[in-house]
């Protein structure tokens, strides 16, 4: 599948020597293997949509090596609906960028409540990227996208973690 141009996906120029002033103190490596495999999808997944390669092409390897290759579309799914529902331009870093950006984390956290069973945490959080009840529609897209990686045991940080009563 290819994609026309995300105009709401704001560009980001890359030093790789500092990080940029909007950086979130939060580096790629201190992340948990699910965490890297979402925040690396997201990165590859916009620069598929700006190269204008197929999706699949683009990801098949790394979800073929991580169990859950019918994760392709749910992840290109969610993320174009992130793009056409952000009411403000939202920053995806470059893939090998080692932070990552504000909104990254925002996203980021949001699957992370969404695979934790945590919906409306989940909604308040996106709430700063995409419009009104846009976010529950959000924790719908992610839902099945957080399901097939646990299904394949691949849990985004914190989302196995449950407080038992």
């Amino acid at each position: 599948m290819t994609h026309g141009k995300v105009s709401r996906l704001a560009s980001h120029q890359c030093t790789h020597e500092a990080p940029s002033v909007a950086a979130v103190e939060v580096s790629t490596a201190s992340l948990s293997l699910g965490d890297q495999l979402f925040i690396w999808s997201v990165r590859r997944w916009r620069q598929a949509v700006a190269r204008q390669e197929p999706l699949d092409d683009a990801l098949a390897y790394t979800y073929g090596v991580a169990r859950c290759p019918d994760a392709i579309p749910l992840i290109d799914e969610l993320m174009s609906l992130v793009s056409v529902a952000a009411f403000r331009p939202f920053a995806i870093r470059c893939v090998p960028c080692q932070t990552l950006s504000a909104d990254e984390w925002t996203l980021l956290r949001a699957v992370q409540a969404v695979q934790g069973g945590e919906a409306e945490r989940a909604t308040l959080l996106v709430g700063g990227i995409v419009a009104g009840r846009l976010g529950h529609t959000f924790c719908r897209a992610a839902q099945p996208y957080a399901e097939a990686l646990a299904e394949v045991g691949v849990f985004l940080a914190g989302a196995n973690l449950k407080v038992v009563e």
